[in-house]
């Protein structure tokens, strides 16, 4: 059944490809029923353009078109004021490459402005593989602990490469109650929250981007990808989140109970980096000024799409996160033209 969300059983033909028309089918977009249906494509079928606003749904595919018109293209007179401010709060000793990454993303998706607020032993690494962003330095030398919330960034991006030493984890904690924006939190940002129990501190309208196994830490363990759906849909309208459940048709879900699947990216992005990638290509749509339901589906469907890009490049098994930064230029040129067919 392509519209039935659970476990499915009995004689079902295996295909290596599917055709469907008009829209993907529900069933498509979980991992357990890809041996029935392999790799999908949508046909057009014809039916008049109305259809898909005269039927009311929460469910949503989100594709290049509707990717284009919500990204807002630079004006001549703009300067780097204009397009936000980001902060960083990433990194500990023997973890700064996801500093690094985060930041690299974040500059290469059009931030204005980017500041790092790493751990002493960061420094002369974000100054030297990154010097067109700033650094901000905590007093402890191996793992954050001092850094404290500040309102005048345009957004603030939490997590990657952080660790969970018990002092980062009460900095953390002190930079939840203290958000006044809502704010991106990834990687140890998620597991200090599920390991303290921070649910109830996190800023309205905060983006989570968990992976499956960040997600079970955060929400409980599941059993298939269909209650897990069904508990990112049910946890980002009760605690009014965007959750951003990562996987091979990311899942964007609302604090209004609308979910999109995204339809860009690949198996190589199962990579090291990737996740932290994706936060700071996030974190730098919401300091841009984009909604943060806007900034998390945009952001997760460009990361997609470069990561189309350099797997076109370099293959599935070749490619790496710095790979998917360095096609971020690509892919936003493509906004500028036609998609190609990948």
């Amino acid at each position: 059944n392509p519209d039935l969300m659970e476990a499915q059983s009995g004689k079902i033909i295996r295909a290596h490809k599917t055709l469907t028309f008009q829209l993907p089918k529900r069933a498509f977009l979980f991992p357990e029923n890809f041996d029935f249906t392999g790799d999908f494509k949508v046909l057009p079928l014809g039916l008049d353009e109305s259809f898909e606003n005269d039927k009311a749904c929460d469910l949503f595919f989100y594709d290049e078109y509707l990717a284009r018109n919500e990204f807002v293209h630079r004006t001549k007179f703009g300067y780097k004021n204009n397009y936000g401010h980001l902060r960083i709060v990433a990194g500990s000793k023997g973890k700064m490459g996801a500093a690094v990454l985060s930041a690299r993303a974040a500059m290469r998706s059009g931030s204005g402005l980017v500041t790092a607020s790493v751990p002493a032993c960061g420094l002369d690494v974000l100054q030297i593989t990154l010097p067109e962003a700033m650094c901000d330095v905590d007093a402890s030398t191996d793992v954050l602990k001092d850094i404290k919330y500040d309102a005048s960034f345009s957004a603030t991006a939490v997590g990657p490469g952080i660790g969970q030493a018990p002092e980062t984890a009460l900095m953390m904690r002190r930079l939840l109650k203290d958000a006044e924006k809502p704010i991106v939190l990834d990687a140890d940002a998620l597991n200090i929250i599920a390991d303290k129990n921070l649910h109830r501190d996190i800023p309205a309208n905060s983006i989570l981007t968990p992976h499956v196994g960040e997600f079970d830490r955060l929400f409980g363990k599941h059993e298939s990808s269909f209650t897990r759906f069904r508990t990112a849909q049910e946890k980002a309208v009760e605690l009014q989140i965007v959750i951003v459940l990562k996987g091979a048709h990311t899942i964007v879900a609302l604090p209004n109970g609308e979910v999109y699947f995204n339809s860009s990216g690949n198996v190589g992005m199962a990579t090291a980096g990737s996740g932290d990638t994706l936060t700071g290509i996030i974190g730098s749509f919401l300091g841009q000024g984009y909604k943060p339901e806007t900034a998390a589906r945009l952001g997760v469907f460009i990361h997609g799409l470069a990561g189309d890009l350099a797997a076109d490049q370099f293959g599935y098994e070749g490619m790496i996160a710095g790979d998917i930064i360095n096609m971020l230029p690509a892919a936003f040129d493509l906004f500028e033209g036609a998609f190609p067919e990948l």
